[in-house]
């Protein structure tokens, strides 16, 4: 049942907004998030990635930002690779979205898979392991 419910809720073609977020089209994402029906945590069918996974992993400081501060984004949602948005920004290095990411007491710091302190230090990111 769990696995239909998953299914129903990504994405066969990216959104407007799934492709705003990705891209880093701010005034877009902004407009878009004006809609109360929009489901900002809506996965795509291949990696299962939600928008905020995105901007983090493309490093669009900006767009985590905004969607940090709408109270619908699930900021702690994983991948289908347990991997979840403060993991990706760890491993791509994108300290300054890292440091907002654990500004955020929302944030699962040890993450429920791979551990983001983990590749930070596999990646041998001091600012990152320091700041963490």
């Amino acid at each position: 049942m769990e696995q239909q419910r998953r299914k129903k809720k990504q994405l066969t073609i990216p959104t407007p907004f799934y492709l705003a977020c990705s891209n880093g089209k701010v005034e877009e994402v902004l407009n878009l998030l004006q809609n109360e029906q929009l489901d900002v945590n809506l996965e795509d069918c291949i990696d299962v990635t939600t928008p905020l996974y995105l901007a983090c992993e493309n490093g669009h400081i900006e767009i985590v930002k905004i969607l940090l501060n709408d109270n619908r984004v699930d900021i702690n949602k994983p991948n289908n690779n347990g991997r979840a948005p403060l993991y990706i920004a760890c491993g791509n290095r994108h300290l300054e979205i890292v440091k907002l990411l654990l500004n955020d007491e929302r944030v699962n710091v040890n993450g429920d898979g791979v551990r983001p302190l983990h590749i930070a230090c596999l990646n041998g990111d001091i600012e990152i392991v320091k700041y963490y």
